[in-house]
């Protein structure tokens, strides 16, 4: 017996002696690290509850009102984008609910469970009956919190831990020889293979359906924006066309212009059009004949200065001038009084 001997080596090398000094040193310096990697976690959540306020912000702010999640959730984005302190660890809480923000701490240390502490037991059939029983707690506290953001994400979370919980189960009943007691290696492990298949053929689908989902919401903010700027881009002619004025301004309607006034106002304003289109028919007219008048008179005035101009010329002729035989003072009398006839005409003109 190597225990009464005080003797001790390595399991799975049996070279190595387990009471040496470089064996003791290498246990120390593992076990440091040890220390230090299930730490790391705890080091993130100290990161994380630093910020708290910033990435779960309260639901009663310091006036006493209610913060709406809409309004929480744009400070944690707000946040993420210009917070020099939240920026850097946005990739620990970025996927998960406000109140999850915690969540990648849990899941670190959910992955130490299953990879590294269990490894550590001796047993197989013991190893893989610790195994089934976290995979289910665990399964059913995820399903009851849901700490993603998004259902898609959460459905594939719990498919992810049904997965490894029938692989543990899976595992149990071969090593303790229960359900699969005396059949052949090759159908055991057929039958794994098609569960862990048919598992990923579903979370497959819910990628695609997520995909498809995904790319509806992008379309339909997309139009929401283009119509957000429509609506801006029209306000902002409006504001320019009217000013800053105040709203009740701008959908003022004059009372002349209402429909019931309307209907009352229509008939006085067909029937002042009517006198007024009477009104300009008799300027009109007027017009015409003051000017039909002054014409007449203007011809009347041509017709009597030929007609005198006429007997001027007679009158002359009567004279004898024609003749030679009219004396200077006939001449003279006769030009006088044809000047006194035309300066006649003239006033009359």
């Amino acid at each position: 017996n190597v225990h009464e001997l005080g003797i001790s080596y390595l399991m799975v090398d049996t070279s190595i002696d387990c009471n040496s000094g470089i064996h003791h040193d290498f246990v120390n310096l593992i076990g440091l690290l040890i220390v230090l990697y299930v730490s790391i976690p705890l080091i993130f959540f100290a990161f994380l509850y630093n910020v708290i306020d910033r990435i779960n912000p309260p639901r009663i702010d310091s006036r006493g009102e209610e913060i709406n999640d809409q309004a929480r959730s744009q400070i944690v984005v707000r946040a993420s984008i210009h917070d020099p302190e939240v920026k850097p660890l946005q990739w620990l809480f970025k996927g998960y609910k406000m109140e999850c923000w915690y969540w990648e701490v849990v899941d670190m240390y959910r992955r130490m469970l299953f990879v590294s502490l269990i490894s550590l037991i001796d047993s197989p059939t013991r190893a893989a009956a610790v195994g089934v029983f976290f995979a289910i707690v665990l399964t059913l506290i995820t399903r009851e919190v849901g700490p993603y953001k998004k259902k898609s994400t959460n459905r594939m979370n719990n498919l992810g831990n049904l997965q490894i919980t029938f692989t543990y189960l899976m595992v149990f009943n071969i090593d303790s020889g229960v359900v699969f007691n005396g059949l052949p290696p090759l159908v055991i492990g057929t039958v794994c293979a098609a569960a862990n298949l048919v598992l990923v053929v579903i979370a497959l689908y819910l990628a695609w359906k997520f995909m498809v989902l995904n790319a509806e919401a992008e379309r339909t903010l997309k139009r929401e924006l283009a119509r957000d700027i429509e609506a801006r881009d029209t306000h902002a002619n409006h504001k320019a066309t009217h000013g800053n004025l105040p709203k009740i301004l701008h959908e003022f309607v004059p009372v002349c212009e209402k429909p019931h006034v309307l209907e009352v106002i229509k008939p006085l304003a067909e029937l002042e059009k009517a006198f007024a289109d009477v009104a300009l028919e008799f300027e009109v007219n007027k017009a015409k004949s003051k000017k039909q008048r002054r014409a007449d008179r203007k011809q009347s005035v041509m017709v009597a200065r030929a007609e005198r101009q006429k007997a001027i010329e007679s009158s002359l002729v009567a004279s004898g001038m024609t003749e030679g035989s009219s004396s200077p003072t006939a001449a003279a009398s006769s030009s006088s009084s044809s000047s006194s006839d035309l300066a006649s005409v003239h006033s009359i003109t």
